[in-house]
């Protein structure tokens, strides 16, 4: 048994005004418009969520925000804890365990590739400390050393609280050994790795594209786990079609978020496409060519 849900994970962006102040209400309109359309998992501060650049006061304001609306909705928060320094990880999530938060994402400092000692000593500072948490490892090359299933599947042996991956490759071999293994721990994957991923073994959606239209994701998750995958393609093929749209948008090397604001603004119309310093962000003039793009995509191939 899996130690974590399959299903559809989403990410909670952070809207920032003018002067760069968080605003709560519009971020809250996003959390509801995520969980009242069925999304149980919601996480903050990845990568799209600006994880990276948030100060602490930031931090906290966010977390606490966030922390009242689970309460108050049918969702399991989970908070990211992106940081050079272990030590402002454990501070993050201190403060976050101390708002009844148990569940928690975190990725390896990345000011240099951690050797296997660091990476058993990183695991023990971090998952060895909290036994009653449950943890998602969001495994990306950006921490310049990606972990390796055989490495995940160690380490899950060891940590009985490491329980899903955020898995950002997306390698057939890599698929084979997933389903193979036997592990306990979920693994979660963007749509189109997802189609490959859940025909061979369970796993969860790590919805990216799929924010355009939550019913439309919801449907082409049952259908993969339903083994009805030529069907499910239909949707695929739409959803990569929205992409493409999304790359042509935008026209400089972006971060995450960039991208992902611009799924968030279909669906909310206030939300503010703005990034943190220094990184770029696109233009309101961009965002409306590509909600035009989407408006015709999803008309010529409607979803009821």
């Amino acid at each position: 048994m899996k130690r974590y849900d399959s299903g559809i994970m989403a990410t909670a962006l952070i809207p920032w005004d003018e002067d760069f102040n968080f605003m709560r209400k519009t971020f809250l309109r996003q959390v509801e418009h995520l969980n009242y359309n069925g999304i149980k998992h919601i996480y903050l501060f990845g990568t799209a969520g600006e994880g990276y650049g948030i100060n602490n006061s930031q931090f906290s304001e966010i977390v606490k925000c966030f922390s009242d609306s689970a309460a108050s909705l049918d969702f399991e928060p989970m908070v990211g804890l992106i940081d050079l320094s272990v030590p402002r990880m454990v501070e993050k999530l201190e403060y976050a365990y101390s708002l009844g938060i148990r569940e928690f994402q975190f990725s390896l400092p990345s000011w240099g590739p951690l050797n296997d000692t660091e990476v058993d000593d990183f695991f023990k500072s971090l998952l060895g400390q909290y036994p009653d948490c449950r943890f998602l490892n969001y495994n990306l090359g950006r921490t310049k050393r990606f972990l390796e299933p055989r490495e995940l599947f160690r380490l899950a042996e060891k940590y009985p609280n490491f329980c899903a991956v955020k898995y950002t490759r997306g390698l057939p071999d890599d698929f084979t050994k997933i389903a193979s293994s036997g592990t306990e721990l979920q693994f979660f994957v963007t749509e189109q790795n997802f189609m490959e991923l859940s025909q061979v073994t369970e796993c969860g959606l790590l919805m990216s594209v799929g924010n355009i239209n939550l019913q439309m994701a919801h449907e082409f998750v049952k259908l993969c786990m339903e083994g009805k995958h030529d069907k499910a393609k239909t949707l695929l093929e739409t959803m990569l079609r929205i992409r493409t749209e999304l790359k042509n948008t935008i026209d400089f090397n972006a971060i995450d978020s960039a991208y992902d604001k611009l799924y968030t603004k279909y669906n909310i119309p206030e939300f503010p496409l703005r990034l943190l310093p220094p990184y770029q962000y696109a233009s309101d003039k961009a965002f409306g060519r590509f909600r035009n793009a989407v408006d015709s995509i999803l008309f010529e191939n409607p979803f009821d």
